[in-house]
């Protein structure tokens, strides 16, 4: 599984969540400090901050931290189609990473082929 961040100026880098499920903590800990928060900072004030329903995303102890450090979220309904402008990314990078020559036989051949299309992707 892997994580990013886009806006209509920049992207943040690929983030691999490696072993074992995403929680809460580790959201917290892995993405939204180091990369989604940095990022929607220097986006200014006025930022807000677009994810999903996926339960590490909406568990409690990442609401009250987003409300503690002043991150504002776009709102989703609960059963809501996933209209994330990153999805139309995730699909441009899938067809980016099936199209290369040599298919990766390993994980880190994996992770290297699908880090080198996210860069080659333009903003």
């Amino acid at each position: 599984m892997f994580w990013a961040g886009i806006n209509s100026l920049d992207r943040t880098e690929l983030v691999f969540i490696e072993n074992g499920t995403l929680t809460g903590h580790r959201y917290i800990t892995e993405v939204l400090i180091p990369y989604a928060q940095p990022a929607l900072t220097a986006l200014g004030e006025n930022s807000i901050f677009m994810d999903d329903n996926a339960r590490a995303h909406r568990s409690g102890g990442v609401d009250a931290y987003m409300l503690e450090v002043g991150i504002r979220r776009l709102d989703w309904p609960a059963r809501s189609p996933d209209l994330n402008p990153i999805e139309h990314v995730w699909d441009v990078l899938k067809r980016r990473v099936r199209s290369v020559q040599t298919a990766p036989q390993t994980i880190r051949e994996l992770k290297n082929v699908i880090t080198a299309e996210w860069e080659r992707i333009p903003q």
